[in-house]
């Protein structure tokens, strides 16, 4: 059952600045050292012997730690409170950086899932501790959180090559560099431990547990997200390979793998005065599925645009992801719920992108060719346009 939404106030609750410094700070690191290992891929398969399946892996790994560790991070989360969950969370991406830059094909894969259990978590807590703290601002702080992902990611992902290639040190180098942000983030987040909100915390999400699978809505939003999640990771994956098909050299690929990222980001700035005026979303939804079909396409029948056509796909990708996430809050009524729902809709989503992510892999082997894979995925345009037309009604779940 669902209840209208009523409008979000604007002031922003004083005092939570360096709180939403340190939001920031920790989402520098939910995408980063996931993303940008898919311009090593080239690199790690002729140093470790791999073949091009083996060396996706390394990018389906962090999405099925996703779906299998989200639905256990409400349990924790009520256990431990939000603020110690997250320190958890920064100490076990950094865990996972250490381990995967240290050598060989198990203890690769093995940090890689660390890595991916760690995002899985930080992905789930931070909606719900962005609508306890900023429940007035849910749009604004995370366009902006999701906006410093994107910009860290495409800093890094035109970086690693060179990194790589620097000195001859190779891609293990390029992947422990990823370790400077979580050490600076566990320093800085590790006071607010101490802090009495965990207590409200973990009051707020004990607080009414009916189950958010019985509900419709929950149900549309869950599939957004996992039509936008599958989207966006295929082309995080499989960009680079696409470009380098069509003659682009591994540099220039990266480049335009940060490129991606970037454009990604920018949906940030322009999203926020949009969704915070508009109690109703589906204009938007149905504005940034269309970008992703347009670029699509255009990669197909203009290929030589890829550089314009990888911009659209960013904003796109990145206008569904802040959209997905917003709804998270928007559409619930309390921090329990929307850690119920971030937990629903990440579990299923990621679940979706990780087997997407692979059979799309598996398809344009099948092919010898990547446009069939642009084909299936301008068809995913047009199912989470259709989607947004429910999610984003002007509703929320009932408590």
């Amino acid at each position: 059952m669902t209840t209208k939404l009523k409008p979000q106030h604007s002031a922003v609750p004083s005092g939570r600045v360096f709180l939403f410094v340190c939001i920031i700070l920790i989402a520098m690191n939910l995408r980063a050292p996931f993303t940008a290992m898919a311009p090593l891929l080239e690199m790690i398969e002729k140093n470790l012997g791999l073949d091009t399946a083996a060396a996706g892996v390394i990018m389906a790994i962090p999405l099925f730690a996703f779906m299998i560790f989200s639905p256990f991070v409400p349990q924790l989360a009520r256990r431990f409170g939000l603020e110690l969950s997250l320190l958890y969370t920064i100490i076990l991406i950094a865990l996972g950086i250490i381990i995967r830059s240290y050598g060989n094909v198990p203890l690769l894969y093995m940090g890689t899932a660390i890595v991916g259990i760690g995002i899985a978590a930080g992905n789930v807590i931070l909606p719900s501790l962005i609508k306890l703290k900023f429940p007035h601002k849910i749009p604004l702080i995370t366009s902006s959180y999701v906006l410093m992902m994107g910009v860290t990611a495409a800093i890094y992902s035109p970086l690693v090559i060179p990194l790589a290639q620097f000195d001859n040190l190779g891609w293990r180098f390029a992947s422990g560099v990823f370790i400077i942000i979580p050490i600076i983030a566990i320093l800085l987040w590790a006071p607010q431990v101490r802090h009495r909100s965990r207590e409200k915390a973990q009051k707020s999400i004990q607080h009414g547990l009916s189950p958010i699978w019985r509900f419709r809505l929950a149900w549309q939003v869950t599939l957004f997200f996992g039509c936008n999640s599958l989207l966006f990771y295929a082309m995080i994956s499989w960009l680079p390979a696409i470009f380098n098909q069509i003659g682009l050299s591994p540099e220039k690929s990266a480049t335009l793998h940060g490129v991606l990222q970037l454009a990604s980001a920018i949906p940030g700035l322009i999203l926020v005065p949009i969704i915070n005026r508009t109690k109703d979303q589906r204009g938007i939804a149905i504005l940034v599925t269309s970008l992703n079909f347009i670029g699509l396409l255009g990669l197909i029948l203009l290929p030589s645009g890829a550089t314009f056509w990888t911009i659209i796909i960013g904003l796109g990708s990145g206008g569904g992801f802040i959209l997905a996430l917003s709804f998270i809050g928007l559409r619930t009524q309390s921090s329990d719920k929307a850690t119920s729902l971030s937990s629903m809709s990440q579990t299923l989503g990621y679940l979706t992108a990780g087997i997407g992510t692979l059979a799309l892999g598996s398809l344009a082997d099948f092919y010898d060719n990547w446009q069939p894979v642009l084909i299936v995925c301008m068809g995913l345009c047009v199912t989470q346009g259709t989607l947004g037309i429910f999610a984003g009604r002007s509703v929320q779940i009932k408590e």
